[in-house]
């Protein structure tokens, strides 16, 4: 896939819009959306965003997240334990955390995705047998933190480990394919024990 990786980001930088989704669309053909988001998509934009170029980084975190986003199609109709996916409230980076929803989705999990600035009074109203929250600074206020232990949330990006301890939480590990195995795991062992399971009404 590094040809084709290296294809896309040259059209990346270069802000070929219908370049880059016919390559994507390449990248998709090519095997299940979770890997591809998980091993290529993913890898690729931290690769664009060491470039430095702010626009060149912007241009692509819309572009994948759009397409990584069609690819989720259907993902709240799964029957299975609800699994609600938030990133911080300054928080924007969402292609890690809708690649993990990919994951967790084909691991039979029902995906309640919230997006990139999400308030935690949003995440709180939600009701769900696991929260993952994506943070990549520790920026939380006193209000935010308290609102989110409540949840015991898994956590994802940099700043996962440090905020783990303070929310009550667990950081799940860098590598997206662990962190969705075991993510998945607690979600269907908590709904297990909860009860908590798709209704007719919620389709």
């Amino acid at each position: 896939m590094e040809p084709l990786a290296a294809r896309l980001e040259r059209a990346l930088v270069r802000f070929r819009v219908q370049t880059a989704h016919n390559l994507l669309d390449e990248a998709f053909a090519a095997g299940q959306p979770e890997v591809i988001a998980r091993d290529f998509v993913v890898p690729l934009f931290s690769r664009v965003e060491a470039g430095g170029d702010p626009a060149v980084t912007r241009f692509a975190a819309s572009l994948f997240e759009i397409r990584l986003l069609v690819q989720a199609r259907g993902w709240e109709r799964i029957d299975g334990p609800r699994v609600t996916l938030a990133c911080a409230p300054r928080e924007q980076r969402t292609l890690a955390l809708i690649a993990l929803g990919l994951g967790l989705a084909g691991r039979h999990c029902r995906i309640s995705y919230l997006g990139g600035f999400t308030p935690t009074a949003a995440v709180i109203e939600q009701p769900s047998a696991l929260v993952v929250v994506s943070a990549e600074e520790d920026d939380l206020t006193l209000v935010e933190r308290a609102d989110l232990r409540a949840l015991a949330p898994l956590l994802i990006g940099r700043a996962a480990p440090a905020l783990a301890p303070a929310l009550g939480g667990t950081a799940l590990p860098d590598d997206l394919e662990v962190a969705t195995v075991r993510a998945a795991s607690l979600a269907h062992r908590r709904s297990s024990r909860t009860g908590d399971a798709t209704s007719p009404g919620d389709r």
